[in-house]
């Protein structure tokens, strides 16, 4: 267990760990107002406030958890243990791979088993005309190797 904590990046960790202390500033005065100014009740009030946070600070959240992720072009690599895997090839989103929106179940799966693998994404803005946000992409050959071994209902 210590030994697994060694590993931990804790420069993220606290770096992430300071943004939650700060979103007390805008909690409190969220919470303060709903409860007083709004009289809403308590639930009601914690809902309202902790949906204003999301909304400030979800792009601090989407840079503090990907940012070792930006900017990797072709050398993706990851450490799965004590081996390392390194993915040599482009970068696809699942509809660049099957030609075809993904779905939000399939999407799931797929970013699950790369998380499960250790596999590097890196996360790309779009905007279409049926879709503006952030897309996860993954290395081809582990979209290749996940089609090969994993029977799909969501195709």
């Amino acid at each position: 267990m210590i030994s697994k904590i060694k590993n931990w990046n804790w420069n993220r960790i606290l770096t992430y760990h300071f943004k939650w202390q700060i979103g007390f500033v805008i909690i409190w005065p969220s919470l303060w107002l709903c409860a007083n100014l709004l009289k809403l009740d308590t639930a009601s009030s914690l809902i309202v406030s902790n949906f204003i946070g999301a909304l400030l600070f979800y792009r601090i959240d989407l840079f503090i958890l990907t940012k070792n992720n930006k900017n990797m072009e072709n050398n993706q690599t990851s450490t799965g243990g004590d081996h390392k895997i390194v993915y040599n090839d482009e970068m696809l989103s699942l509809f660049d791979y099957l030609g075809h929106p993904a779905g939000g179940d399939l999407g799931k799966a797929v970013a699950k088993a790369a998380a499960a693998k250790k596999v590097m994404i890196q996360l790309k803005e779009v905007s279409t005309r049926n879709y503006t946000g952030n897309i996860l992409m993954y290395p081809k050959s582990f979209l290749e190797d996940y089609f090969k071994t994993t029977t799909h209902l969501f195709l």
